[in-house]
């Protein structure tokens, strides 16, 4: 008889504050870039429906933070921005203040997809998902999608999508933007300093900013080893004419990240991330108006190198009785990761217009190449101690290394097509579907306990909205998607020994991650009042985690099981004529691991 165990999660948010409309701290001496647009009072999407849409005729659930509201309650990281929005908790993996994460309705940051301007923010050997890696005073807007949006981007969406866009140009020849942020809980200063501008179609900007922070102070004292360095730097230029616009830009972010100490049992763990850097160039072009039924084209490809650097110290000291004395056994290992990830990723997207139908077809392609060292000293001490003086004896004293050397690659090719048909004056059905081709292999290696080997999957994900308009003021809503991840190459192929005192074994055999989510909701917005609800309730199978191996400190990822998550959340808010802006945001969400 199979034993099965339910793990119930519970969790409640509430926020009420009362905003006041006041410009941003940081100084700047000519105007900012223009605050995402907006439509009978309802913000522009795009990340929702890959089209420019209101958000509130979407049928998926979208929030949206512009510059105008991080402005108002400046944070440190981005994802420390997107805290207060219901459904999100911002966690950074007891990896520190310089390495904060989203979840998005409980599931973790490597089920949330990260997108800079549309584009991928790869991580084949990462622990729990990318970093949002970008400052906060470089960003226009966040676009994020709650539940599963596979059709539209493929894996890692099966919790949602995060989607920063930066700032890009302004409306005068030359202008700039200086700034200074200071965070009193770790001392920091980060200073900022942009310059942008258009002039005869060319448009531009280059921007710049760094970071040091010291310890996190605690209850009572700083949290020893938390701090953390960082800088970005961006460039951007494009030029558009009466139908079309093309350009190119670079990306540069870089870390460093101290890690505070943990203790289980008798280990003590140390980690430290003396790199993380990624640098993406890319561009992209865009045609309009091409005929009545072609209303847009738009082509992107990205270049993207991401390098991580791990060190892991685990120290064990074991105590055990041995005759009228005891033993000690002093273990110590000290893993070294070096990560280096070259990823090529190209959008190529058509939209058309056919009667009341508005179709948007396209494919994504999706190539990373991955080099990993895995540097492993290890040492181990055994003394004795004999009464009655309890001299210490050492009785062995034995170090090791294994040095390996490991080579992957993970290339995905997907075609997708969505159509939004308005059949009514009061109905709007959106149905999308993408079918994906995968191939993973590990084709070089020199660990005699792995094999190469190569593999692929294919799978189709489907998704299916409707909007009703019939009430005025309000938009009625429900909404079915499916979520799709496939495993990365990490967890196929290599494993990895950080984040715990033992080694966590790759599976070739893993299965890909599904789901499939249901959404009901309803948007209210008249009199500077405005309401969201949303009722969601998903099924998910064979999630991978890290099942333990009996006897020892290692595990092996393998496909748990499946759980089910059901939940709502609210928003309200109310404009006031003195430019105050009280709001009330909450979430309720249930979780069952089976």
């Amino acid at each position: 008889m199979s034993m099965h165990k339910k793990y119930f999660i519970r969790k409640t948010r509430l926020a009420l504050a009362a905003c006041l409309l006041l410009g941003p701290v940081a100084f700047a001496p000519a105007a900012r870039a223009a605050e995402s647009a907006v439509v009978s009072g309802h913000e522009i999407v795009v990340t929702a429906t890959r089209a420019e849409r209101e958000s509130f005729n979407v049928p998926s659930s979208v929030d949206v933070v512009d510059n105008k509201e991080m402005g108002r309650t400046p944070r440190g990281t981005i994802a420390e921005q997107l805290q207060d929005v219901p459904g999100i908790e911002v966690t950074d993996g007891g990896m520190g203040g310089g390495a904060k994460r989203v979840q998005i309705r409980g599931e973790s940051p490597a089920r949330v997809l990260i997108l800079i301007d549309g584009m991928k923010i790869s991580e084949q050997k990462s622990m729990e998902g990318s970093m949002i890696m970008i400052d906060p005073l470089n960003v226009e807007r966040v676009e994020v999608i709650k539940g599963p949006a596979s059709v539209l981007y493929g894996s890692e969406a099966i919790g949602g999508v995060v989607n920063i866009i930066t700032k890009k140009g302004g409306d005068r020849p030359v202008q700039g933007a200086v700034a200074v942020t200071g965070d009193t809980s770790n001392d920091s200063i980060s200073p900022y300093l942009s310059l942008y501008g258009a002039y005869e179609g060319f448009s531009y900007r280059a921007a710049g900013d760094y970071t040091d922070a010291g310890d996190k102070r605690g209850s009572s004292e700083p949290v020893e080893n938390s701090g953390y360095r960082q800088r970005n730097a961006s460039a951007y230029l494009d030029y558009a004419w009466t139908r079309g616009k093309a350009g190119f830009g670079y990306d540069h972010f870089w870390s460093r990240i101290h890690i505070p100490g943990a203790d289980s049992g008798d280990a003590h763990v140390e980690l430290d991330l003396p790199k993380w850097q990624r640098d993406r160039y890319y561009g992209f072009l865009e045609l309009n108006q091409l005929s009545d039924r072609l209303p847009k084209i738009r082509l992107v490809a990205f270049v993207q190198e991401t390098r991580k650097d791990f060190y892991n110290d685990i120290t064990v000291n074991t105590r055990t009785p041995a005759g009228p004395g005891y033993m000690i056994m002093d273990v110590w290992q000290h893993p070294f990761t070096l990560n280096e990830q070259r990823s090529y990723g190209g959008t190529l997207q058509a939209d058309w217009t056919v009667g009341d139908h508005y179709l948007i077809t396209g494919a994504d392609y999706l190539y990373d190449d991955l080099k990993a060292t895995d540097d492993r000293l290890g040492r181990v001490k055994i003394t004795q101690y004999i009464p009655p003086l309890f001299a210490p004896n050492v009785i062995a004293d034995t170090s090791t290394r294994d040095l390996y050397n490991y080579e992957a690659y993970q290339q995905t090719l997907a075609l997708f097509v969505q159509d939004e048909w308005t059949f009514h004056p009061d109905w709007t059905l959106t149905a999308g579907l993408r079918f994906t081709l995968l191939e993973s292999s590990l084709h070089g290696n020199n660990n005699p306990a792995l094999s190469t080997g190569t593999d692929r999957d294919s799978h189709p994900t489907a998704s299916l909205g409707l909007v009703y308009a019939g009430l005025k003021d309000w938009r009625l809503r429900l909404n079915y998607a499916q979520g799709y991840r496939y495993p990365l190459l990490n967890q196929l192929y290599i494993g990895t020994t950080h984040g715990g005192s033992g080694t966590a074994y790759p599976n070739p055999k893993l299965k890909p991650e599904t789901s499939q989510n249901f959404e009901a909701g309803a948007r209210y917005s008249a009199g500077g009042l405005s309401a969201d609800l949303s009722l969601y309730y998903n099924r998910a199978r064979n999630y991978i985690s890290m099942r333990p191996i009996p006897g020892t400190s290692d595990a092996i990822f393998s496909n748990v099981g499946r759980a089910e998550t059901g939940g709502a959340e609210l928003t309200l808010g109310y404009t006031l004529p003195v430019g105050l802006e009280p709001y009330l945001s909450g979430a309720y969400m249930r979780r069952v691991f089976d």
